[in-house]
């Protein structure tokens, strides 16, 4: 079986947790089912994470790289399913094209339905292109119960269509980092240079105390309170 996943997602976003949840899901498919990809251009960072992986093009410097990802997939999307070639689409996001150009059986996953709630916070058209998808989808899957009782109640699916999977994780390996752990000296940002050497590194210390008696205490006071913040965090964090 070959399950064609479309590059909505990978097309809007660098990082995120939808495109991270299409790449987990692809890399976990069992061995009968053969994963297609239509990413051709792409900064997203989790696909060189995918088993089978693939050479994709990033624009990330130019102007308008955004609508670039956009028409370059969506284009190699319609030949894919124009063509045909696979069992079931899944798409990575709500896409208007696959009810147009897509003739297979149509799985979609719902994260949420915050469209619903939050009516005001979307375009009209945004929110009809949403319930255009998951109204003509074959099958549903709800991340949550919560989730599937809003697809019912909203828009009265039939609770055959849909199943709750909840989303899992993938166990990492953490790698300690090599910079030493900062130690945030709250009420120490400005106090005079006495104080500095009992809170602050060495090193930081040394420096005040070098300087003539309260003269950066006099200059902080000078500066705005964010630059007073980052002049101590970058005492106290050393790089």
């Amino acid at each position: 079986m070959k399950v064609f996943y479309d590059s909505t997602i990978f097309s809007r976003q660098t990082v995120g947790g939808i495109s991270r949840y299409i790449v987990e899901l692809v890399n976990h498919l069992p061995d009968d089912i053969e994963p297609m990809l239509g990413v051709r251009a792409s900064e997203n960072m989790y696909l060189g994470e995918l088993r089978q992986r693939r050479a994709h093009l990033s624009l990330r410097y130019m102007p308008d790289h955004r609508k670039l990802y956009r028409k370059i997939n969506g284009f190699f999307d319609r030949r894919i399913m124009s063509r045909g070639g696979y069992d079931i689409i899944h798409p990575t996001d709500y896409n208007t094209l696959y009810p147009r150009y897509n003739d297979r059986p149509v799985v979609l996953t719902v994260h949420d339905l915050i469209h619903k709630r939050l009516e005001g916070w979307f375009r009209p058209g945004a929110i009809d292109d949403i319930d255009r998808c998951i109204v003509s989808a074959d099958a549903l899957i709800a991340i949550s119960e919560a989730t599937r009782r809003d697809i019912v109640s909203y828009y009265g699916i039939d609770e055959s269509r849909i199943t709750v999977i909840h989303h899992g994780y993938t166990p990492v390996s953490v790698v300690p980092s090599a910079r030493p752990e900062c130690r945030r000296v709250w009420s120490s940002i400005c106090f005079p240079p006495r104080l500095w050497r009992r809170s602050m590194p060495e090193r930081s210390a040394s420096y005040f105390h070098r300087n003539s008696k309260g003269s950066a205490c006099r200059y902080s006071r000078r500066l705005p309170r964010r630059l007073r913040w980052r002049s101590a965090m970058r005492r106290v964090c050393p790089r």
